[in-house]
């Protein structure tokens, strides 16, 4: 039983940890400020990033329609013309590749000279949290239900177990 108990408490200890690196309500402000000018997520909706996120969508998001993807501005004929190629679509590209090549890949643009390396480092962290909820944002409702899914499954263990124990010692010891 306590194995079980501390198995738990390590699952939800190292479950915290991850994605404790950035803020994705700063990172999803940033995204809509210098990234969905070029790059869109086509499977994510602006209310549903501004309700899980806590953001104002009349500021966030100004003329936009709230149930519609989150497409960029850029036209596909414009990118390529501009750019050779149209810019990939980042709504699933946290788990595609990772969060630790996003990282990476955020880092070697250093930026406008605009920001201070500690201020760049900090905004990579919160982009790469928000595209990280981005790929999964179901996330957050499962972190919200873990606890009581867990009280239920101990809940359950314990009854189970006095149960258990109630049908053996009615048993003779001849058929335990």
């Amino acid at each position: 039983m306590s194995r079980v108990l501390l198995l738990g408490v390590l699952l939800l200890c190292s479950g915290l940890a991850i994605g404790a690196a950035g803020d994705p309500r700063a990172g999803a402000i940033s995204f809509g400020r210098y990234c969905l000018a070029c790059h869109g997520q086509e499977y994510q909706r602006f209310d549903r990033v501004a309700a899980d996120l806590h953001l104002d969508l009349a500021s966030w998001a100004p003329g936009r329609t709230a149930s519609a993807p989150m497409l960029g501005l850029l036209k596909p004929e414009d990118a390529r013309r501009a750019f050779g190629s149209v810019p990939p679509d980042l709504t699933l590209i946290a788990a595609v590749r990772g969060e630790a090549w996003l990282r990476a890949v955020l880092r070697l643009e250093p930026g406008s000279g605009a920001q201070t390396p500690e201020q760049f480092a900090r905004t990579v962290d919160d982009l790469v949290a928000y595209l990280g909820y981005s790929a999964a944002p179901e996330r957050s409702l499962a972190w919200r239900l873990a606890p009581w899914v867990l009280g239920y499954l101990l809940l359950f263990a314990v009854l189970a177990f006095w149960l258990k124990r109630e049908f053996w010692r009615r048993l003779p010891d001849s058929e335990r």
